[in-house]
This record gives C-alpha cells, sequence and structure tokens, in this order.
C-alpha cells in the first residue's frame, strides 16, 4: 500500500504537469471538469443547508410528541 506521502506527491506532480501544460484542449476540459465539480459540490451545499432546518425541526416536534 502506498503511503499517503507518496499519493500527495503523485497529486501535485500532475497538477504542476497540467498548470504547465500548453496543450489548449487539456486545459480546456481540466477547466470544463472544475466548473462541472464545482457546481455539482455547490448544489449539495445548498440542499444541506435546506435539510438543516428541516431535520432540527422534525426533531424538536418528536420530542414535543413523545414528552407530552
Amino acid at each position: 500500500m502506498k503511503k499517503p506521502e507518496d499519493l500527495n506527491t503523485r497529486g501535485e506532480d500532475y497538477l504542476i504537469q497540467i498548470m504547465t501544460s500548453d496543450d489548449p484542449n487539456l486545459l480546456r476540459s481540466v477547466a470544463l471538469e472544475m466548473v462541472v465539480v464545482v457546481g455539482h459540490m455547490y448544489k449539495r451545499l445548498q440542499f444541506h443547508m435546506l435539510l438543516h432546518p428541516l431535520v432540527f425541526l422534525a426533531g424538536f416536534l418528536s420530542c414535543y410528541y413523545f414528552i407530552k
């Protein structure tokens, strides 16, 4: 099994290789992938922010029901 340090340096090397690349197709594809990933993460974050008050309210109401 690889050590975490090896995985980090491989990732850094890959990132440096992409950033110093002169191939416009590679840079375009990486930028598009980053936009898609960040958009997906933003939608998930919004969904979780919506769920927090609902879960809190459901917990409060269930406790109120069982105590009463």
